[in-house]
Protein backbone atom coordinates (compact mmCIF):
# COMPACT_ATOMS: atom_id res chain seq x y z
CA UNK A 1 0.00 0.00 0.00
CA UNK A 2 1.50 3.28 -0.62
CA UNK A 3 2.26 5.58 1.95
CA UNK A 4 -0.09 8.39 0.76
CA UNK A 5 -2.89 5.97 1.22
CA UNK A 6 -1.93 4.52 4.36
CA UNK A 7 -1.74 7.95 5.76
CA UNK A 8 -5.17 9.05 4.59
CA UNK A 9 -6.54 5.88 5.94
CA UNK A 10 -5.51 6.53 9.63
CA UNK A 11 -6.87 9.87 9.33
CA UNK A 12 -10.70 8.50 8.13
CA UNK A 13 -13.85 8.45 10.94
CA UNK A 14 -14.43 5.26 11.90
CA UNK A 15 -18.36 6.17 10.96
CA UNK A 16 -17.49 6.40 7.91
CA UNK A 17 -15.17 3.71 7.67
CA UNK A 18 -18.44 1.61 9.43
CA UNK A 19 -20.84 2.94 6.67
CA UNK A 20 -18.59 1.87 3.71
CA UNK A 21 -18.30 -1.48 5.46
CA UNK A 22 -22.00 -2.02 5.06
CA UNK A 23 -22.40 -0.33 2.04
CA UNK A 24 -20.08 -3.23 0.70
CA UNK A 25 -21.39 -6.04 3.05
CA UNK A 26 -24.65 -4.83 1.60
CA UNK A 27 -23.53 -5.90 -1.75
CA UNK A 28 -22.55 -2.45 -3.19
CA UNK A 29 -21.21 -2.07 -6.34
CA UNK A 30 -17.66 0.45 -6.52
CA UNK A 31 -20.04 2.72 -8.55
CA UNK A 32 -22.50 2.96 -6.04
CA UNK A 33 -20.35 3.45 -3.17
CA UNK A 34 -18.46 5.69 -4.57
CA UNK A 35 -21.64 7.59 -5.35
CA UNK A 36 -22.58 6.93 -1.78
CA UNK A 37 -19.59 8.63 -0.36
CA UNK A 38 -20.23 11.47 -2.96
CA UNK A 39 -23.67 12.28 -1.40
CA UNK A 40 -22.80 11.84 2.19
CA UNK A 41 -19.41 12.84 2.60
CA UNK A 42 -18.86 16.09 0.83
CA UNK A 43 -15.29 16.35 0.37
CA UNK A 44 -14.29 12.62 0.70
CA UNK A 45 -11.92 10.91 -1.08
CA UNK A 46 -13.76 7.32 -1.86
CA UNK A 47 -10.48 5.54 -2.50
CA UNK A 48 -9.07 5.38 1.14
CA UNK A 49 -12.50 4.84 2.46
CA UNK A 50 -13.10 1.84 0.69
CA UNK A 51 -9.71 0.25 1.14
CA UNK A 52 -10.00 0.27 5.07
CA UNK A 53 -13.30 -0.99 4.69
CA UNK A 54 -12.16 -3.90 2.86
CA UNK A 55 -9.26 -4.00 5.02
CA UNK A 56 -11.72 -4.54 8.03
CA UNK A 57 -13.26 -7.26 5.95
CA UNK A 58 -9.67 -9.21 5.57
CA UNK A 59 -9.40 -9.22 9.26
CA UNK A 60 -12.32 -10.98 9.19
CA UNK A 61 -10.47 -14.20 7.81
CA UNK A 62 -8.55 -14.62 10.55
CA UNK A 63 -11.04 -15.65 12.69
CA UNK A 64 -10.89 -18.80 14.36
CA UNK A 65 -12.76 -21.61 13.03
CA UNK A 66 -15.07 -22.26 16.33
CA UNK A 67 -15.79 -18.68 16.28
CA UNK A 68 -17.07 -18.70 12.63
CA UNK A 69 -18.96 -21.93 13.26
CA UNK A 70 -20.74 -20.14 16.00
CA UNK A 71 -21.66 -16.93 14.05
CA UNK A 72 -23.07 -19.48 11.17
CA UNK A 73 -25.12 -21.16 14.14
CA UNK A 74 -26.15 -18.26 15.57
CA UNK A 75 -27.27 -16.07 12.19
CA UNK A 76 -28.84 -19.32 10.97
CA UNK A 77 -30.74 -19.55 14.56
CA UNK A 78 -31.86 -15.85 13.70
CA UNK A 79 -33.10 -16.44 10.31
CA UNK A 80 -34.87 -18.75 11.36
CA UNK A 81 -36.77 -16.67 14.32
CA UNK A 82 -37.40 -14.52 11.61
CA UNK A 83 -38.51 -16.53 9.52
CA UNK A 84 -41.12 -17.77 11.91
CA UNK A 85 -42.11 -14.23 12.33
CA UNK A 86 -43.07 -13.68 9.31
CA UNK A 87 -44.95 -16.87 8.42
CA UNK A 88 -42.22 -18.12 5.81
CA UNK A 89 -41.83 -21.49 6.78
CA UNK A 90 -39.90 -22.55 3.39
CA UNK A 91 -37.25 -20.58 4.52
CA UNK A 92 -37.65 -21.61 8.66
CA UNK A 93 -37.38 -25.08 7.18
CA UNK A 94 -34.29 -24.16 5.21
CA UNK A 95 -32.69 -22.52 8.12
CA UNK A 96 -34.03 -26.42 10.07
CA UNK A 97 -32.09 -28.14 7.64
CA UNK A 98 -28.93 -25.72 7.10
CA UNK A 99 -28.10 -25.88 11.20
CA UNK A 100 -28.90 -29.80 11.09
CA UNK A 101 -25.89 -29.93 8.28
CA UNK A 102 -23.98 -27.69 10.78
CA UNK A 103 -24.47 -29.91 14.06
CA UNK A 104 -23.83 -33.09 11.58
Amino acid sequence: MKKSTALAIAALSPEQVNQVFNWIVAGGSEHDITEAIALNYEGAQPKPLIVAAMQRIAKSADAEPDVIRGWCIEATRHVYQRAIELGDLATALRAVKQLHSMAT
